[in-house]
């Protein structure tokens, strides 16, 4: 693997950016009732959303750095050359993903279109933000 310097000022960045849509996008505000409502499920508080969000902001930083390597292999040298891969590998690799997981309960198209959604979306707000701090 060739290795190139990293901004990991952009990464975090990155992760932040996701874990904050994710935030909002799974909020009352807007899809977190419809998210929830066929399953029954509600979120957690205390302690456990905590740990939930660690997790994701952990996550996210992960995903941020792999995809910079990406970026860097596809020779990404702006955020306008970065939006391309991001819906290219937000659509056809995470949304697609979230579709079909095994082992999970059976969800709704609205909610597997949430999901999708989000998915995609936080991916091309990543390449954009990795992209731009190239």
């Amino acid at each position: 693997m060739h290795h190139f310097p990293i901004n990991f000022a952009a990464v975090l960045a990155a992760a932040v950016a996701r874990t904050a849509i994710g935030a909002i996008w799974y909020s009352d505000a807007l899809f977190g009732k419809m998210f929830a409502a066929p399953s029954g499920t509600l979120p957690a508080g205390g302690a456990a959303t905590a740990r939930s969000l660690a997790l994701s902001v952990a996550a996210s930083f992960l995903m941020a750095f792999v995809f910079l390597h990406i970026l860097h292999a596809n020779q990404v040298t702006s955020a306008g050359s970065a939006a391309p891969d991001g819906l290219f590998y937000g659509i056809g690799l995470l949304a697609a993903a979230s579709v079909s997981q095994p082992g999970r309960p059976r969800r709704s198209l609205g909610q597997l279109s949430i999901d999708g959604g989000y998915q995609a979306g936080t991916l091309l707000v990543m390449a954009l933000i990795l992209g731009a701090w190239n």
